[in-house]
């Protein structure tokens, strides 16, 4: 019986992963930069649920840890950017946090959105899309793998940072979790492999090229490139032949794939 469920649970991802591919027209993987942040306040339900609705293939987003060691989804340091609220994230509670509107700043019809904690985040989009989930700062790496061994969602996540320390935590207590190294420069790209054992390379679009990108691929890392919204950009990154684009407008993304897609097969 155990056998059969495990070898269903691994079908069902298998399913997802080939879904999502299909429902972006091509080999290059979709990610939803902070969710369909062009559309909605960034790093909120209402962002996620629209990156999900647009058939984005992955959710990328960014966590802190709360004064009481929750794992909060939000970008900055301090909430006063994308809230009503000011402060430094670290040293607010949950309770806290989650009192500020983190909607309105946007547009008033987002009145009302909450930061979200990573396990809320994770049952929205479950079986639905995947997800990278970025460490902005220190004391998120327990907390990151508990939640992800009690979801049940290894399988689905990647963990991405600057700093590169988290990464090799992450790897430290599960190696299973996949990582990827985010890097604004130029890279040591034996060092990523070697030394922090990423399994992706994701950098800044102006920084790539085609060494390394040819470079990074034949070490066996993926190549991911962000954050990308203007068309020209967007087909440059095309042509080179990355493996992922995030993006703000997952959906202008998917439009210019399949055109791209339809016009090979004329």
């Amino acid at each position: 019986m155990r056998k059969i469920f495990i070898l269903l649970n691994v079908t069902l991802i298998f399913l997802l992963f080939v879904s999502i591919g299909l429902a972006q027209g091509g080999e290059i993987m979709v990610t939803a930069h902070r969710g369909a942040s062009g559309y909605c306040p960034e790093n909120t339900l209402s962002s996620f649920k629209k990156a999900i609705e647009l058939k984005a293939g992955i959710i990328e987003l960014d966590v802190h840890r709360s004064l009481d060691g929750e794992i909060v989804v939000i970008h900055d340091d301090k909430v006063d950017r994308t809230t009503n609220g000011k402060g430094k994230v670290k040293e607010l509670t949950l309770k806290e946090l989650q009192s500020y509107d983190a909607g309105a700043w946007f547009a008033p019809e987002f009145k009302g959105e909450h930061i979200p904690t990573l396990r809320e985040v994770i049952k929205l989009i479950k079986g639905k899309i995947l997800l990278n989930i970025e460490i902005k700062a220190e004391g998120c790496e327990e907390g990151i793998v508990k939640i992800v061994k009690e979801e049940k969602i290894i399988d689905q996540i990647i963990v991405s940072s600057f700093h590169h320390q988290f990464l090799k935590k992450i790897k430290k207590i599960n190696p299973q979790i996949k990582t990827a190294a985010l890097v604004t420069y130029s890279p040591d790209l034996k060092s990523i492999v070697e030394d922090i054992k990423a399994d992706a390379l994701n950098i800044r679009w102006e920084f790539l090229n085609e060494s390394i990108l040819k470079k990074a691929h034949q070490l066996g890392l993926e190549v991911n490139v962000w954050t990308v919204n203007d068309k020209e950009a967007l087909e440059k990154m095309i042509e080179l032949g990355v493996d992922g684009i995030i993006t703000n407008y997952p959906d202008k993304l998917l439009e210019l794939l399949a055109q791209k897609t339809q016009s090979k097969e004329l």
